[in-house]
């Protein structure tokens, strides 16, 4: 039993001791009956009413120890034990106010976003450049003789794939007034969330479609994997998306995926085969892909979102994981100044995060492109 509640049974005590003294006094006694009773039951209802609320986690968003120190609560004590609520509290008949309290769940805007990371590559590095080996050859080999001269084959071709750092950062104001009053159990922590799924999304997007410039490499956007073109002009036919897995190693076949928009995954859904059966096979349970062809569909939100545009790249076919490496410099850095905005009550929010990607091996992907006419 919580000390609230405790002082709330001490009430009643006290209550009932003093009602058991006016016993002796008939015409008193008499008046205050109804009224004693009345209030007895509307305490004990109302400390069993608190005390089921905090076991379940329904006040101060589910912390016993936030709602045990909140004003709400020490007023509705104070009210309880003096009859005198704390004078921001009294409402017009003078007893307890309940105050208005922001909801304590914030409804998410809800967005599309690019799922990009957990397929790729990712490394953590303590500079501002990666250096990715990349192996651009295999060594040859050669039949010989028992007792034929044994020559020079070709070694194991490396390069290096350089990736650099750039930076994302996002600057956000947020009322002083709104970070104290709020009802939800740790506001900053919420506004960190989203500040860190904003930079999520942004990164995604830049993974997916960047220009290389400030940006890490996308995926869609880099002129170094080999694409193919549809067998017809502006739109794209089941046998072109059957034909991009041609073009790849089978080695590629254990992790390769479909990388479309929405668009397009909505045009693939709707492919038959000759027997008027569908070729989209939806995902067997929560949490996992469609399959097109028995590999996997991704839909990528900044992938382009067309399938009638001329010499657009409109999907990718592959395994992301050999093809794209994503370099992490450091997590988010945030800094919460306090002063900046003093003079109009806001709190500054800057957050930035270092973060590289691009292409290392493009030969473990194919690209398809929109033939023009």
């Amino acid at each position: 039993m919580s000390d609230y509640t405790k002082d709330i049974q001490a009430a009643l005590t006290e209550l009932k001791g003093l009602s058991d003294e006016l016993k002796g006094v008939p015409e008193e006694y008499k008046g205050l009956k109804a009224k004693a009773e009345e209030t007895e039951q509307k305490m004990a209802e109302l400390a069993a009413t608190v005390e089921i609320a905090m076991k379940r986690g329904e006040l101060g968003g589910g912390n016993a120890a936030d709602v045990l120190d909140s004003a709400e609560m020490k007023a509705l004590s104070s009210y309880m034990k003096k009859g005198a609520p704390a004078q921001e509290l009294v409402g017009p008949s003078g007893g307890y106010l309940v105050v208005p309290t922001l909801a304590q769940r914030i409804i998410d805007l809800q967005t599309d976003s690019d799922v990009f990371r957990p397929y790729a590559n990712s490394i953590r590095i303590g500079t501002n450049l990666a250096q990715v080996p990349v192996e651009t050859g295999k060594p040859t080999t050669a039949w010989v003789g028992e007792v034929e001269t044994r020559g020079e084959t070709d070694n194991v071709a490396l390069g290096l794939g350089n990736i650099p750092v750039n930076t994302v950062q996002a600057t956000v104001k947020i009322s002083r007034d709104l970070l104290q009053d709020a009802a939800v159990v740790n506001f900053e922590q919420y506004v960190m969330g989203r500040i860190a799924d904003a930079l999520s999304d942004a990164e995604g997007a830049a993974f997916v479609a960047g220009s290389g410039f400030k940006q890490p490499e996308g995926l869609f956007s880099c002129d170094k994997i080999s694409n193919i073109t549809t067998g017809t002009a502006l739109t794209v036919k089941a046998d072109d998306l059957i034909d991009m897995w041609g073009e790849t190693t089978q080695a590629t076949d254990a992790n390769a995926a479909y990388y479309v928009s929405k668009k397009l995954a909505v045009a693939m859904r709707k492919f038959k085969d000759t027997t008027n059966q569908y070729l989209w096979n939806p995902a067997l349970s929560q949490g996992m892909d469609p399959t097109y062809n028995g590999f996997p569909v991704r839909i990528l939100k900044s992938a382009p979102n067309t399938i009638t545009t001329a010499n657009a790249v409109v999907a990718m076919f592959g395994d992301l994981k050999n093809t794209y490496t994503i370099v992490d410099r450091m997590d988010m850095d945030i800094l919460r100044d306090e002063y900046t905005g003093a003079a109009n009550n806001t709190v500054i929010f800057r957050v930035n995060k270092r973060v590289g990607g691009g292409v290392v091996q493009p030969a473990s992907m194919v690209g398809l492109k929109v033939k023009a006419s």
